[in-house]
């Protein structure tokens, strides 16, 4: 929000963007000091609560807020700004926005795959942290290039914009509302399920580096993938579009539940295969590994995970592009409009990590509770959508709603008990 907005009164916004790089690599140069000194004050309180395990937790989490707060802020301002500068008419909203989204998961891939598998084996979080702060440098440096070589031209509301947009629906102060609400449900939910599926991929195939790094991958991979078809595609409908994406995301999980049953099976099974066994039936002892079986686990990992989570990622990363072309109203604001959006988008993915690992998998003594407390999140959401997207017909609202209805009573009835 805060750095859209101030890019909108900016007559070069890439100098904004060129500004927070070098502001994000500087810190994490410095970051392991600071995170040295968090970590020697928490040595030093946490022996006055050694017996309060609530506040220690509290202790943590304040102190990692106060080592992250201020890079997590600058990142958050990286896409705002460009999306300003890209954008010269409403209606390019959803495109550029998509394609932005699209891009940054793509290297948020790239970059998780990096560092998982080769640099933190190799140099450690230290050597990670300078190869990282090199990357922002680069990023700022080839912006600050491009800015150099662009002749920037006031944000006006041309002719074909105004003759774009008019051809758009519609929307009331009640939708625009409804649709960030929807947006913010839609992220706690989509960080609770992976908080869900983080813990229990990790229990099938162990909590290493090499398996949250291919957790991660898998989950940032679909939601590319879902702002580049949203990028590609021309949507007229965004808000129903919008609810047809979120219920999907909903039945694509319900649908994975089996999967997810049976998975301590067929890892146990992966990992047999794996393994040279003598032909003898009678000896029980194996040989060792097959060659490049450690590597061959991580692959059968990776498409274990896309088999489970591609679907209903790819939905999910539909979501910020479609609401950010609902909320675009004027290019000369867009920037705050992104801002104001992504911070929708982010405050629920924040409140559903929290909320997720520290209330309800504790409360709940598991994943299923915490799995369907996040399925009728993202169910409230749907409803509030459909409620909202009164571009579609009443009847084809009302039949896709009780369709959805008709699944979710199925899966409660015969499917819910998976875990």
């Amino acid at each position: 929000v805060l750095f859209g907005k101030r890019s909108d009164k900016r007559e070069r916004p890439l100098m904004v963007y060129v500004l927070l790089e070098l502001a994000i690599g500087v810190y994490c140069l410095v970051l392991p000091f600071l995170a040295r000194g968090a970590g020697a004050l928490y040595e030093s309180l946490a022996g006055a609560t050694f017996e309060q395990a609530g506040t220690k937790t509290v202790l943590r989490l304040a102190l990692s807020l106060a080592v992250i707060t201020l890079p997590a802020v600058l990142m958050g301002g990286t896409l705002p700004v460009l999306a300003r500068y890209l954008i010269e008419e409403v209606a390019q909203t959803r495109k550029a926005v998509a394609s932005l989204y699209a891009l940054n998961n793509i290297g948020a891939v790239l970059g998780s795959g990096v560092a998982g598998f080769y640099l933190l084996p190799e140099y450690g979080i230290y050597g990670s942290l300078a190869a990282a702060s090199g990357m922002n440098f680069v990023a700022a440096g080839l912006v600050w290039l491009a800015n150099s070589r662009t002749d920037y031209k006031p944000s006006t509301a041309s002719a074909s914009e105004t003759a774009v947009h008019s051809a758009m629906p519609i929307y009331t102060s009640s939708q625009f509302q409804a649709t960030l609400w929807a947006l913010a449900l839609s992220g706690f939910a989509a960080m609770g399920y992976e908080v869900v599926f983080l813990r229990l991929i990790s229990m099938g195939f162990g909590s290493s580096t090499f398996s949250f790094t291919v957790m991660l991958m898998c989950f940032i991979t679909g939601i590319g993938i879902g702002s580049g078809i949203v990028s590609l595609i021309s949507v007229k409908r965004p808000m129903w579009w919008l609810a047809a994406s979120q219920m999907g995301v909903i039945v694509s999980l319900i649908a994975v539940t089996p999967l997810l049953e049976r998975m301590p099976y067929l890892i146990s099974t992966m990992r047999t295969t794996l393994i040279n066994w003598p032909a003898d039936p009678s000896v029980h002892e194996p040989f060792g590994p097959v060659a490049y079986g450690f590597e061959k686990f991580l692959a059968g990992q990776a498409g274990w995970c896309f088999l489970m989570l591609l679907a209903p990622t790819v939905l999910i990363g539909m979501g910020f592009p479609l609401v950010s072309q609902i909320q675009a109203r004027s290019v000369s604001n867009i920037g705050g409009t992104i801002g104001s959006t992504y911070a929708w988008n982010t405050v629920g993915n924040v409140l559903g990590v929290v909320i997720t690992s520290l209330v309800l998998m504790p409360y709940y003594g598991g994943f299923e509770g915490a799995f369907h407390a996040n399925l009728m999140i993202n169910f409230v959401a749907v409803l509030l959508l459909i409620y909202a997207a009164r571009e579609a017909k009443l009847s084809l609202r009302l039949a896709t709603f009780a369709a959805l209805l008709v699944v979710m009573g199925l899966y409660g009835a015969a499917g819910r008990d998976w875990s």
